[in-house]
């Protein structure tokens, strides 16, 4: 790490006059924690019933992205994406509102459900819970065509009168999210058409398919190169970007991150953290950080180190999808500073 703390702060006060568009999968995360010793018996099934004494509830996969750049300072953070016209649609709207996200570009739609986690908890007698079985809603039917239609014109029409882009690509199920091959296309030809703006894309499934953006791969994608072919990381990035004609970023978890500018390929270390940690959220905080610096000025290496700072920050978050404000990156950056 080779920023001064001089320069971080100015860079920080940069990112806060930046405005960001995160485009993509908007879930709902529901966590109902649940106390044994309470639990009943139906009268009509003679079933245990738990009985839930808390919910949680958070924006999730692209509302993660969007409340870490909240909480970062970023000036507006517009979510744009479509969701159900249902009540888990509603309470995600209000959490993302709650966070300070502008969310007028979301498309509710009758004909969709609201991506949905819910996470039982249950209490233990230490106090502590234990997470029990997932339960999913998800949609798993092609996204209609006029929503798709709808979701092309408000990408296109938010693209450039932003700062940066983010695009989060959650759904598993082809074409059944947000990211449909249609607005995959609509993006790369907006890519392709504005080379000089920021935008950065990650996919749970189909990293591989995105040209004319920075992409964000793990190191098992960029060891292939998305050839197939096992590689060296400097192979496999100049490989990747061949295709895309953008700089690469390739996260290792501890191991740290690797960067491909298009012409350097260089490996960034981890922030050294002892104790306990929690990696949930610490990539979409990493994006988080890395998008709103290269928004602000286009440096990439710089951009680079703001996001494993703002990650160094979340992971020491136990038990939660953490974020990273402004002064606690200021106080990690503090102890190798």
């Amino acid at each position: 790490m080779n920023m001064s703390r001089n320069r971080l702060e100015k860079l920080l006060e940069l990112v806060s006059k930046t405005r960001i568009l995160v485009f993509g999968d908007y879930f709902l995360d529901q966590y109902w924690v649940t106390d044994p010793e309470l639990e009943e018996v139906s009268l009509e099934t003679r079933l245990p019933a738990n009985q839930v004494v808390k919910v949680r509830l958070s924006a999730g996969a692209a509302g993660t992205v969007a409340n870490n750049l909240a909480a970062l300072g970023v000036k507006e953070v517009v979510a744009l994406g479509i969701i159900g016209d249902d009540g888990n649609g509603l309470e995600l709207i209000r959490s993302l509102q709650g966070a300070g996200v502008t969310t007028d570009q979301l498309i509710l739609s009758p004909d969709r459900l609201t991506p949905t986690y819910t996470k039982p908890l249950f209490l233990q007698p230490d106090a502590s819970q234990v997470e029990g079985q997932r339960i999913d809603i998800k949609n798993r039917t092609v996204t209609p065509w006029q929503l798709e239609n709808e979701l092309v014109q408000r990408l296109r029409q938010s693209f450039l009168s932003l700062d940066g882009v983010i695009v989060l690509d959650q759904a598993q199920e082809e074409d059944c999210g947000s990211v449909t091959t249609s607005l995959r296309q609509g993006l790369i030809e907006l890519g392709t058409d504005n080379p000089d703006q920021p935008c950065l894309a990650d996919s749970r499934t189909r990293i591989h398919k995105f040209r004319s953006v920075v992409v964000k791969v793990n190191e098992h994608e960029a060891a292939r190169g998305w050839e197939g072919v096992q590689a060296s990381f400097s192979e496999g990035c100049r490989a990747i970007h061949k295709r895309t004609n953008r700089p690469v970023v390739v996260t290792r978890g501890a191991k740290g991150v690797i960067g491909f500018d298009g012409q350097e390929c260089r490996e960034l270390s981890a922030i050294p953290s002892s104790g306990p940690l929690d990696i949930v959220g610490a990539g979409d905080s990493f994006s988080a950080g890395f998008l709103s610096a290269l928004a602000a000025t286009g440096d990439f290496w710089e951009a680079l180190q703001l996001g494993i700072l703002a990650a160094a920050v979340t992971v020491r978050k136990l038990g939660t999808t953490g974020t990273a404000s402004p002064e606690e990156i200021l106080r990690v950056s503090a102890e190798i500073l």
